[in-house]
């Protein structure tokens, strides 16, 4: 008898083209949440608001000053006012930005410190008085 056409070695079905792509696509998938996962910040793994040393507000560029929001310390840089939003924790955890009048120009990214375009909310303010 004669080896069927299209069998492999095993002599299962061999795999489709589409089959072994989407095998790839799977795995790679996988492998990238692995890496994300490795990759998120403590607050993040934990489902925690971010701790003011976890933020961009760490930097040296940031000054802290005697006013709290909701607990977080607020700070100021460049005639703009931050703090954490206490109210977000894990993937949902972000920093409020204020101008120098306190009107909300929206919120940013605890780590990179990129604003979220269209956050701002119109109305919310913070007293800075």
């Amino acid at each position: 008898m004669g080896k069927k056409s299209g069998t492999g070695a095993k002599g299962g079905k061999k795999p489709s083209l589409g089959d072994v792509k989407a095998s790839k696509n799977k795995d790679n998938k996988e492998e990238s949440l692995r890496d994300n996962e490795e990759e998120q910040p403590d607050y993040v793994k934990e489902n925690r608001v971010p701790r003011d040393d976890e933020t961009f507000l760490a930097g040296d560029e940031y000054q802290k000053t005697d006013r709290k929001v909701k607990g977080a310390v607020v700070y100021k840089k460049d005639n703009k006012y931050y703090y954490r939003d206490t109210l977000h924790k894990g993937k949902g955890a972000h920093v409020e930005v204020f101008d120098g009048r306190g009107r909300h120009l929206g919120e940013a990214n605890p780590v990179s410190g990129v604003m979220k375009p269209g956050s701002a909310v119109s109305g919310r303010r913070i007293n800075l008085k």
